[in-house]
């Protein structure tokens, strides 16, 4: 796919017409990362956002007692660090690379130059931080409100919408997370979340197989859910 095609696939640039496309496409650095490589680390000087074009990314924070909290995993398609634009703040969190890893890089002067001549951009732009916004609000409910049964069966349902290929009635994933990994995106600790994926195995919900996870069955995980 070549540059134009793909930019309209981001949710940013869709819809744009070929001489934006153009123009954005002239203002990205094409950039590799083996896997488990650094794109940049929180607390950086924030000076270029990213969109993924291949591989998978880990976005996470470091946790006043010195551990990780995964916020999220950015798929392709997907613009990630656009919190840094229009403002002078470090990258609040690190990006990790997860397999070998494509991405755009703009720079945020350059872009900021850009916004201020399309509106539509800009209105855009306000979406997507409204989006994240919500995403977080939604964590924040969950951490507050779920027991850690809830909040495990709720990462597993997000995680099959973004990463699952149906199979009839079942829905399989595979990620390259190991088991601290998947606590750390529900606050929890990797002995909690080990019990608890063993025992929605047993009660016959999902099956697991090294790092490939299947939702057996959907209603029943999402029976354990139960968030006003």
């Amino acid at each position: 796919m070549d540059d134009l095609r793909f930019l309209n696939t981001v949710s940013l640039f869709a819809s744009l017409g070929e001489e934006d496309l153009t123009r954005i496409a002239g203002l990205a650095v094409e950039r590799f990362y083996p896997k488990d490589s650094i794109i940049f680390f929180e607390g950086e000087s924030g000076e270029a956002f990213y969109y993924l074009k291949s591989g998978r990314v880990k976005i996470s924070k470091t946790t006043p007692e010195g551990g990780e909290q995964i916020l999220k995993l950015v798929e392709p398609g997907t613009v990630f660090a656009e919190a840094i634009l229009f403002s002078d703040e470090d990258y609040p969190a690190t990006a990790r690379v997860l397999e070998d890893t494509r991405v755009g890089v703009i720079k945020k002067e350059d872009f900021e130059a850009m916004i201020t001549e399309q509106p539509a951009l800009a209105i855009r732009l306000l979406k997507l931080i409204n989006a994240r916004l919500r995403e977080a609000q939604l964590k924040i409910k969950e951490m507050g409100l779920l027991d850690t049964h809830s909040r495990t069966a709720s990462l597993l349902i997000r995680l099959a919408r973004t990463y699952g290929r149906e199979d009839g009635q079942q829905i399989a994933f595979e990620l390259n997370l190991n088991r601290q990994e998947l606590a750390s995106m529900i606050g929890t600790t990797r002995e909690t979340i080990t019990r608890i994926l063993s025992k929605f195995r047993r009660l016959g919900i999902i099956k697991i197989e090294g790092d490939r996870i299947t939702i057996v069955n959907l209603p029943e995980l999402e029976s354990w859910i139960d968030i006003d």
